[in-house]
């Protein structure tokens, strides 16, 4: 590892080498007063304070990060919709359609195929319906 950081579960952490820096914190706070100019605080970093800012810190699970969070996600996914499943009269020799009207239908469509290919004097054991995504 090239001077990064692995961490594996716990509170330790593995590297090849560490140069110890100082870190500051600063907190800018603005809240959009005319003419008052935000006010800026410095501190020290240390990890009691950034512990509170980690993704699944206390800053993450209060109930504001958490309504916020479900108004992202809300409506984040849409037009989603599933198509029916789609079937094949196929030939079970090969897995070929039996014809050009025997690919694409409903279920229905597809059994009411195979009851008027029967008729028709096609033996039962030579055809079969599939999805459509299985047929050749």
């Amino acid at each position: 590892m090239k001077g990064g950081v692995a961490a594996a579960g716990g509170k330790a952490l593995a590297t090849d080498y560490v140069i110890g820096r100082p870190v500051t914190y600063e907190n800018i706070v603005d809240d959009g007063t005319p003419n008052v100019p935000p006010t800026r605080k410095k501190v020290a970093g240390t990890a009691s304070l950034f512990t509170a800012l980690v993704r699944g810190g206390a800053v993450g699970a209060s109930p504001l990060s958490r309504r916020l969070a479900v108004r992202r996600q809300r409506n984040s996914v849409r037009n989603v919709s599933a198509k029916e499943e789609t079937f094949s009269v196929v030939s079970t020799a090969d897995l070929t359609a039996v014809d050009a009207v025997s690919r694409g239908l409903s279920r229905s469509r597809a059994q009411d195929r195979i009851a008027k290919l029967i008729a028709a004097g096609r033996a039962a054991a030579d055809i079969d319906l599939v999805p459509a995504y299985r047929a050749r």
